[in-house]
């Protein structure tokens, strides 16, 4: 398993999970936490900025970092500065987003 695939399943940064497999092959199980480090993730906060666009009427088709952190502050009292507005993908939309795109470029004649 890769370091980028642990610490997505981890949910921590690859940064965490490189020292910890360095300590671990310096001194075994000696060198792992018994319980992980850092504060909890606060799923009440995430849950109420996961709702926020799909509460806003007329809402963009697509966000950008900018206007997401704004819709944060002005609906859910959330501020965050852009740069820390991640994005996630509903990976069925992407999907079909995809196959979509496909059929028009091939009725296009571009093929690419």
């Amino acid at each position: 398993m890769k370091i980028l695939q642990l610490a997505t399943h981890l949910a921590c940064c690859e940064a965490t999970v490189r020292s910890l497999w360095h300590r671990f092959a310096e001194r075994g199980l000696a060198a792992v936490p018994p319980q992980p480090t850092g504060f909890s993730p606060d799923l009440a906060r995430r849950q109420r900025i996961e709702a926020v666009p799909d509460r806003l009427p007329g809402r963009p088709r697509a966000w950008t970092m900018t206007t997401l952190s704004e819709a944060l502050a002005a609906e859910a009292d959330i501020h965050l500065k852009p740069r820390s507005v991640r994005h996630r993908q509903d990976p069925q939309l992407a999907a079909a987003a995809r196959t979509t795109l496909a059929g028009l470029k091939r009725r296009a004649g571009t093929g690419s």
